[in-house]
């Protein structure tokens, strides 16, 4: 049997830059009220969702130096909102909040190219360098997402030495709706119960409680010299 398949994408506006230079590398891209419908013989129902704005950014050098050089990464998916099917595939009961999901990440640091990304033995990888661009540092300006009821929201900054799978530095992180939404799961049989008490231990090692606001999680990892790494005071590595 063949598969029969057709789709739909429509957005309200839509731009995309580029720009490269000496300067550096910077891509752009935006949408706004996106309306994306897919239909199958394979699906039991059409996949159908909306996006009121979708944005990413990359920019970082393009020519090798031994200076330290600039680079950012940004994604903003706001207002997402599922069609009533597929709510209804795998929530009949209504027991998720189905408010519009937001996710945003913002990041920009430091790096240093050992290659220029302009030089043509570059881009047919001759005696290309493992590691080409050697992050010294890191700032997240902001890592959040807000779906299901349930909200997280990171920051922090992180430098680099010659090895970078060893920063030094803090990231701080603030959760709401994480118990609610567990709990929300394992009632509709999405989640089985022992699975959801191994996640709470590990969530346990990683987040405290805020005083009076039970449902309300914050949390400090701290990366230090030698590679160890501190949660709320606590080595877990």
């Amino acid at each position: 049997l063949g598969q029969d398949s057709e789709g739909s994408f429509a957005a309200d506006k839509a731009s995309v830059a580029v720009a490269i230079s000496d300067d550096g590398l910077t891509y752009e891209a935006s949408a706004a009220d996106i309306e994306t419908r897919i239909t199958s013989s394979e699906m039991p129902f059409p996949l159908a969702y909306a996006v009121e704005e979708n944005a990413f950014r990359l920019a970082f050098p393009t020519v090798a130096s031994q200076e330290e050089q600039p680079f950012a990464l940004s994604y903003a998916l706001k207002g997402l909102t599922l069609d009533d099917a597929i709510w209804q595939s795998f929530d009949p009961e209504n027991s998720l909040p189905r408010d519009p999901a937001n996710l945003t990440l913002d990041l920009e640091g430091m790096a240093v190219l050992a290659q220029s990304f302009l030089n043509p033995d570059f881009a047919e990888g001759e005696e290309t360098p493992q590691m080409p661009m050697s992050p010294r540092s890191l700032t997240i300006n902001d890592l959040s997402l807000n779906a299901l009821g349930a909200n997280a929201e990171l920051d922090g900054q992180l430098t680099f030495g010659d090895d970078p799978s060893q920063p030094v530095g803090t990231i701080t992180g603030t959760f709401s709706g994480i118990n609610g939404l567990m709990d929300n799961l394992v009632a509709m049989g999405l989640v089985p119960q022992q699975q959801l008490m191994g996640a709470r231990m590990m969530l346990a090692m990683f987040a405290r409680p805020v005083e009076g606001q039970p449902d309300q999680l914050q949390t400090e990892l701290k990366f230090v010299e030698g590679g160890s790494i501190y949660a709320n005071g606590q080595q877990v590595k």
